[in-house]
């Protein structure tokens, strides 16, 4: 049975009623998830961006819901060959590297690069797409050789948060495309972050 407040929500929805997130953008189709106007200080963290690309020779990355594209930004201020992939338009328009977003709908299929990546970098993503739809992003995934990602866990709030999951459940996925967690990695790149999503759920695999 739902709750109090599952009910509550889906209310709001159907009259139209959208909660404020601050500085939060709003994309016109609720399933996108939106995105952080001017960026999420809490999901930005060059020095883990430094390290993981020096520490493993990263020459390429593909940056998996990227919103406005500053960590893509980021990425090619650091000589690394990077693709954002965004599924809003408003996003992608307002971006100050739109020229590195492909814009794409995972609810509408898979994405597959132009070419093999070493690092997919998905910062806050996975949680805002429903799990009809993952194969549609792992795919994505599956082209690269190293893959950084954060999750937000069971009951986290948010806006269309719809997969909310435990770290187990993200290892067993991409365990099936291939990877393998390192969470020895995994606790030392969190140490070296003061973003608090990146701190809280990072998670690092390797093929």
């Amino acid at each position: 049975m739902a709750s109090v407040k599952q009910l509550v929500k889906k209310l709001a929805r159907t009259i139209g009623f959208r909660p404020s997130y601050g500085n939060y953008g709003v994309e016109r189709q609720e399933h996108l998830g939106g995105y952080w106007k001017g960026g999420d200080p809490h999901t930005y963290c060059p020095e883990l961006w430094q390290t993981v690309v020096r520490d493993y020779g990263i020459k390429s990355v593909i940056d998996v819901g990227c919103g406005e594209g500053f960590s893509t930004k980021y990425f090619s201020e650091l000589g690394v060959d990077v693709q954002g992939v965004e599924g809003g338009k408003q996003a992608i328009q307002n971006s100050p590297v739109a020229h590195l977003i492909a814009h794409h709908d995972y609810t509408r299929g898979p994405y597959t690069p132009r070419a093999p990546v070493d690092l997919v970098w998905c910062c806050e993503f996975v949680e805002h797409v429903e799990p009809a739809f993952v194969d549609n992003f792992l795919a994505t995934f599956a082209a690269a050789r190293y893959c950084l990602m954060t999750h937000a866990f069971p009951g986290q709030e948010g806006f269309h948060h719809v997969n909310c999951q435990p770290p187990e459940y993200w290892i067993q996925k991409l365990a099936t495309i291939g990877f393998t967690y390192e969470p020895v990695v995994t606790e030392r790149f969190r140490s070296i972050t003061n973003a608090k999503h990146v701190k809280r759920s990072l998670l690092f695999f390797h093929k």
